[in-house]
């Protein structure tokens, strides 16, 4: 086998890495819940006693938030166009790519 003692048939043939590979395409990944990523999405929520007219209520609120999904919360968009990078006119052998090399 190999040096390392608790090296076992399927460490040293790979077997284990492509099983791994062979059980993450075939399987269907379990998400959770619809809360289940909800640190992306900031919200809050409270109650307030509240006096308008001479009546006393508690109002509730929930504000739900988040990041932006186009930026995703960094504030800038850095996109480029495809259109910049090639021509879409020419070969490649024509010198379709813009981008210096």
């Amino acid at each position: 086998m190999g040096a390392n003692p608790r090296s076992t048939v399927g460490t040293v043939t790979d077997v284990n890495a492509m099983l791994r590979i062979l059980f993450s395409r075939i399987a269907t990944p379990s998400l959770g819940g619809p809360r289940a990523y909800s640190f992306i999405v900031a919200s809050a929520s409270g109650r307030a006693p509240s006096e308008a007219d001479g009546t006393r209520e508690v109002r509730q609120f929930t504000v739900t938030g988040g990041m932006c999904v186009r930026c995703e919360g960094r504030g800038s968009v850095s996109d480029f166009g495809l259109d910049q990078l090639f021509d879409k006119a020419k070969s490649l052998a024509e010198g379709a790519l813009t981008v210096p090399a």
